[in-house]
């Protein structure tokens, strides 16, 4: 079977047409959320207007109830039998306004009159629910009672539930600017309601709470196929109970249709973005990335092959054939150890350095052992970059490094910190190995370093720390073996074991360097 081969130039295209794939179940997904977005908006806008309208209507309807008490307070029929405390003649007179134009011609859908007297004591009421236990909406004529004074003559109305129904109560002063008593006048708010439909446009469809049908507008039609938008809006009593819940209708065919539009477009600019995408890549690949990577790769071959001593020199079938990901897995190494290793000595650099010791950290959290780092500085090596130039100093910390690195294991791990100082990480190791280890190192500076005709010497100091009983993260460590590191200048052993009691002393003392 012939093997897949997939060489640069396909691959980019691949993972462009993925990319373009990936960018088309976006839009359509987002397409999605949009238009679940744009119903959501429209449902809130459009209780927002039932809401509005609502509040509107039912402040229209106060106005016209209050009208009607203020029309009946000045009837000669009802005053003088009101005045006179006749409560059965005063009940005769609200009966009567039944009859008359304001309630005939639906301007009020009256359901119930009261008469109070100036102490908000009952004078009469019509005899139409006569039977009904107790008054409808009374929390009006409470309200009423915590005005003082002209307050009263305001107007003053309240949505209530009486009996699980719900009820629209005005009241109207009677006897003039000093009012003698009050008319109230209950309506049934539903029938006004309903007009929300023809003031907006859209099909209502009035309930209770527990969804009983008060009303429902002719052209209601809730169709699972179409594309409709329902808004339900709850009516809230004036005690914050749910008194009615009005849905709205709106078809939104012509909002969908918009939406897939966007989307169709939408998909057709992705469509074209990655044709020319591929177009683009394909030129910007062939002259700016592949022969600048097939000619990287062949001076790394070159180079690799003239270390082994062998020739470097490609056939031209070699040179002709297109740069692969299998073909680059050199190039990629080599990069790779770039990124870990210091320039100049070859060792680890310091994120290769710190990577490991969180994974021996890691480690030893799993399964409790001991280890010891080592922080090493060459003493006084800032002379020797002075005196003789960085070019001598760089090959003096070539030679030191291959020093110290023949003095550990090939388990250990050795990177450069910086500068002139240099970690050493001793896995599974105890202390008194980590002081053989620092011991030896110290004793392999004893012979001169023969650098570019210059013969010359050089010592370190070494700070110790272990793990766990020294830290038990990568800042921590190495903070406390630049502790002991300092306190290893100062003794002649050339090296210290981190002294928790002696922080104190040396940070003051580094303070006041």
């Amino acid at each position: 079977m012939k093997r897949l081969n997939i060489n640069l130039l396909s691959g980019l295209i691949l993972a462009i047409i993925l990319l373009g794939v990936i960018s088309a179940v976006t839009v359509y997904v987002n397409a999605r959320t949009y238009r679940d977005l744009a119903f959501d908006f429209q449902r809130q806008y459009m209780t927002q207007l039932v809401a509005a309208e609502s509040a509107d209507i039912l402040s229209e309807d106060a106005g016209n109830a209050r009208r009607l008490g203020l029309r009946i307070q000045g009837l000669d029929s009802f005053r003088l039998p009101f005045a006179a405390g006749d409560a059965r003649r005063v009940s005769s007179v609200l009966d009567a306004q039944f009859r008359q134009a304001p309630v005939t011609s639906n301007a009020v859908n009256l359901v119930e009159l009261y008469a109070f007297d100036a102490d908000f004591n009952l004078s009469g009421r019509s005899p139409r629910n006569a039977n009904a236990d107790g008054i409808i909406c009374p929390g009006v004529v409470d309200r009423l009672q915590l005005r003082q004074g002209a307050q009263r003559l305001k107007p003053l109305y309240e949505l209530c539930l009486f009996d699980g129904k719900p009820y629209l109560a005005s009241i109207a002063p009677a006897g003039g600017l000093v009012p003698t008593g009050y008319i109230q006048v209950v309506t049934d708010p539903v029938p006004k309601l309903s007009r929300i439909g023809s003031r907006l446009k859209m099909p209502v469809c009035i309930t209770l709470p527990d969804d009983t049908l008060l009303y429902v507008a002719p052209d209601w039609t809730v169709d699972s196929q179409a594309h409709d938008v329902q808004a339900d809006y709850i009516l809230p009593a004036s005690d914050s109970r749910p008194a009615l819940k009005i849905a709205a209708l709106r078809n939104a065919d012509n909002l969908v249709m918009q939406i897939e539009r966007t989307n169709n477009r939408l998909l057709l600019i992705v469509a074209m973005i990655i044709i020319a995408t591929v177009v683009l890549a394909l030129l910007l690949v062939k002259y700016s990335v592949l022969k600048p990577l097939r000619d990287l790769s062949y001076q790394l071959i070159d180079e690799w092959s003239g270390r082994k001593g062998e020739s470097g020199e490609l056939s031209v079938p070699e040179k002709d054939r297109p740069v692969s990901f299998h073909a680059l897995g050199e190039l990629y190494e080599t990069l790779h150890d770039m990124a870990i290793r210091d320039p100049l000595t070859g060792i680890y650099n310091r994120a290769l350095l710190e990577d490991r010791l969180k994974q021996l950290i890691a480690e030893h959290r799993r399964t409790p052992g001991h280890a010891a780092v080592l922080l090493i500085d060459l003493v006084r090596f800032k002379y020797v970059n002075d005196l003789m130039g960085h070019h001598t100093g760089d090959l003096l910390l070539q030679d030191v490094v291959r020093r110290i690195a023949g003095e550990v294991r090939e388990s250990d791990t050795m990177a450069r910190l910086g500068g002139d100082e240099f970690v050493v990480i001793l896995p599974d190791a105890d202390l008194e190995q980590a002081k053989q280890v620092a011991q030896k190192i110290i004793q392999s500076m004893d012979s001169e370093f023969e650098v570019e005709g210059h013969k010359l010497t050089a010592s370190v100091s070494i700070g110790i720390v272990l793990m766990p009983e020294h830290g038990g993260d990568v800042d921590t460590l190495l903070r406390n073996a630049d502790y002991a590191m300092y306190s290893a200048k100062e003794n002649r052993l050339g090296y210290a074991i981190y002294d928790p009691s002696k922080t104190d002393d040396i940070a003051l003392a580094r303070m006041s360097l």
